[in-house]
C-alpha cells in the first residue's frame, strides 16, 4: 500500500499559513496530483477554507486546538480522508495556536502507521513579529517559539517588510533556535511546491511543555502483532520503560480472553481499557532517543 504524504503547516497567528496553502494547492493542481486539506480553526464558524478550491477534499476542525481538546478528531479525519480518496498528499493546517509536535503526535496513531508518512513540519514565521517578540504575553512568546523549534522548514515570510541589517537578525535568530531547520526569506509564503516535496522530518526540535525542560529529539517506533500479551508482563514492562519514551498508544490483546484493550501511556503510567471496536493490534512509541530492538525484544519477551 501506497502511504499518503503528510505536511504540517505550522505558524503563529497571522504568519502566512493560509496564504501558502492556497499557493501549494494550485501547484498541486497544475501538476495533476491529488490532495486534501485538513483545517484546525479555534472558533466555531470556519473562515480560511472559503478561499479553498471547491474540488479539494477538504475536513474542518472547529471549535478547538488540535493539539489538544479535538486532537482525537485529527485521527478520525485522517482514516477518513486517506480510505474515501486516493491521495498523493494531505495538507493539515494547523490554528495559529496549535503546538506543532502535539498535532504530529495526532497523526501518529497504530490505525494510521501504515497508511501515511508525516514527511515535515513547516513553519511560517511572522519575520517583522519575531523582531517585535516582546510585544506579545510571555505565553504567546513561548509558543511562537516552540513553532519555530520544532520546524523542519522554516519560511521567514514577511521579508519585504523588513532592512537588510533585520533581515540577517531575523536569520540569526531562528538559526540560534533550530539550527537543524532548512531556512528562506519568503514574501507572500511563496516557495517552490518541489522544495516543500523534498522536505524530510529533521528531528531537531525541542518539545518544551511547563513539566519538562530538556530538549526533545522527537522519534517514533511502531509495532505490529498479532498475539495476545500476558497482562502482567506488559505492565511491567511498560513500567520499566525510560523516561525518554514519552507516549505509549495503541491496541492490544491479552491471554486468556478475545477483549481488545486500549493502551495509553503516558509519563511512566499505562492504562489497559477494554473497548468495543474492530482495530488491528499495534502501539505507537513516541519518545526521545529511542532503541527500536530493545522495545521489540521487550515487547516479545511480555507475549
Amino acid at each position: 500500500m501506497r502511504k499518503v504524504d503528510v505536511f504540517i503547516l505550522s505558524g503563529f497567528l497571522g504568519s502566512g499559513k493560509t496564504t501558502l496553502l492556497r499557493q501549494l494547492l494550485q501547484e498541486e493542481k497544475e501538476h495533476g496530483r491529488n490532495v486534501g486539506v485538513i483545517m484546525n480553526e479555534a472558533g466555531e464558524t470556519a473562515v480560511d477554507s472559503e478561499v479553498l478550491p471547491n474540488e479539494v477534499p477538504l475536513a474542518e476542525l472547529l471549535n478547538g486546538c488540535v493539539c489538544c481538546t479535538i486532537q482525537g478528531q485529527l485521527e478520525q479525519q485522517l482514516e477518513e480522508m486517506v480510505s474515501s480518496y486516493t491521495l498523493d498528499a494531505i495538507y493539515i493546517e494547523t490554528t495559529g495556536i496549535a503546538h506543532p509536535i502535539e498535532v504530529l503526535d495526532g497523526c501518529i496513531t497504530p490505525s494510521l502507521s501504515e497508511r501515511i508518512t508525516v514527511r515535515s513540519i513547516i513553519t511560517v514565521v511572522n519575520s517583522k513579529l519575531l523582531l517585535e517578540i516582546d510585544s506579545l504575553s510571555n505565553r504567546a512568546q513561548k509558543l511562537f517559539l516552540e513553532q519555530i523549534r520544532h520546524g523542519d522548514l522554516l519560511l521567514l515570510n514577511k521579508e519585504d517588510l523588513l532592512t537588510e541589517d533585520e533581515k540577517a537578525t531575523t536569520l540569526m535568530k531562528v538559526q540560534m533556535l533550530n539550527e537543524g531547520a532548512k531556512t528562506i526569506l519568503t514574501t507572500q509564503a511563496r516557495v517552490p511546491l518541489s522544495y516543500i516535496l523534498t522536505q524530510t522530518r529533521s528531528r531537531t526540535a525541542s518539545h518544551e511543555p511547563t513539566h519538562m525542560h530538556n530538549h526533545l529529539h522527537i522519534e517514533t517506533f511502531s509495532y505490529h502483532e498479532d498475539s495476545a500479551f500476558n497482562g502482567a508482563k506488559l505492565e511491567g514492562f511498560l513500567k520499566g520503560l525510560p523516561q525518554s519514551v514519552y507516549r505509549v498508544k495503541g491496541y492490544v490483546r491479552l491471554q486468556g480472553n478475545d477483549q481488545l484493550y486500549s493502551l495509553q501511556y503516558a509519563y511512566s503510567t499505562p492504562l489497559l481499557m477494554p473497548v468495543e471496536l474492530q482495530a488491528k493490534p499495534s502501539l505507537v512509541f513516541i519518545g526521545e532517543n529511542l532503541h527500536p530492538q530493545m522495545l521489540e525484544k521487550g515487547l516479545n519477551s511480555a507475549i
